[in-house]
Order: structure tokens, then C-alpha cells, then sequence
């Protein structure tokens, strides 16, 4: 991923990030940063969580929209930051947002042939996070179903699984579950 972000900010000549679904910065790079104080990468950059009031009411249900409705990238312009255009498109699978990927035109305007090699990163990234999540899913899937069924699991395969994700057999756990509105 980091990989594939580097090299999108170099071909694209802006710099890239990526969030997960509660915005939260998984990756960005950090080719062509530069004069970046009074644009939304201040708050991206910033160690704690962003601020969820950089775009107006009206801009969040624009975006939220487009990210419905759209499987490419889109440019908008914040009300916030009149000298830039913000270009952000939501990675999905199986026709889920799973994350969001966004560029700000901090060393010039997006031409088209920028937009048109954004939208094959973006595609490349779904394809990677396709991959990434059908793997992983389908498997604690099937681990996480037969535990809760009360079926034996092996507790090595159930240590192997959670190191994946940094846990251990010893650690705390809770189960949460969110209804989200398609409002």
C-alpha cells in the first residue's frame, strides 16, 4: 500500500493519502509536500483524530453522495479553501466503501491526463483491497463463525489469526456490532 501510494504521488505530482471508513489516515506520501499549512493536509497530519468540520454541511453531503453514487475519481472545490481543488474518490468492495483515497492540488491545477491516471490508481487500489479483504475475511470468517458456534478451533490456528493483527490469545476482547442508515 505504501508502495502504491509513493508512486501515485510521484506520477500525479500531489500528494496522496489514504483513510479507512472513519477517516483515519492509513497511509499517505509525502512527495510534493510542501506549503500545505492552509490546506486540509494541516489536519491530516495532525496526531490526533481530523476534524470533522473542514467541509460545510453541504460539502459533507456532496461528498457522501458522490461516494455513493460514484466508482471514480471526482474533484470538488472546498468552500474552505477557495485556492485549491480536492480530488478523492471511495474504494470499494463488493460494492462496499472500505476506504477513500484523496489528493489535494497543492503544485498545480489536475489536468485530465492526471484524473484519467488517477482513477487507474484508484482502480488498482480497490483490486488490492479486494484481494487483501476477501483473503482475510473469508478466512476469520470461517474461524470466527465456528467459535461463536461453539465448534472446536485449534488454538494455534487461532493464535496464527490474531497475530495477524497484532493480538494475542491472552488479550481482552469485545464484540461490537453497528447498524449503519443508508440515510
Amino acid at each position: 500500500l505504501d508502495a502504491m501510494i509513493a508512486t501515485a504521488s510521484r506520477v500525479l505530482s500531489n500528494p496522496v493519502a489514504i483513510f479507512d471508513t472513519s477517516q483515519s489516515l492509513m497511509g499517505y506520501s509525502a512527495n510534493n509536500l510542501k506549503d500545505y499549512e492552509s490546506t486540509i493536509w494541516k489536519e491530516v497530519l495532525s496526531p490526533k483524530y481530523p476534524a470533522l468540520n473542514y467541509y460545510s454541511i453541504d460539502e459533507h453531503e456532496e461528498i457522501n453522495r458522490m461516494f455513493r453514487e460514484n466508482d471514480t475519481c471526482f474533484i470538488i472545490s472546498p468552500k474552505r479553501d477557495l485556492d485549491h481543488e480536492h480530488l478523492m474518490a471511495p474504494i470499494k468492495v463488493n460494492g462496499a466503501i472500505v476506504a477513500t483515497i484523496g489528493m489535494v492540488d497543492l503544485n498545480g491545477p489536475f489536468t485530465h491526463a492526471q484524473i484519467f491516471i488517477a482513477n487507474v490508481i484508484h482502480d488498482m487500489l480497490e483490486k488490492l483491497f479486494a484481494i487483501r479483504m476477501n483473503k482475510r475475511s473469508a478466512d476469520d470468517l470461517y474461524y470466527f463463525t465456528r467459535m461463536l458456534s461453539g465448534a472446536e478451533v485449534r488454538s494455534r490456528t487461532v493464535s496464527l489469526h490474531l497475530a495477524t493483527k497484532g493480538w494475542g490469545m491472552n488479550d481482552g476482547f469485545f464484540m461490537l456490532s453497528f447498524q449503519v442508515s443508508e440515510k
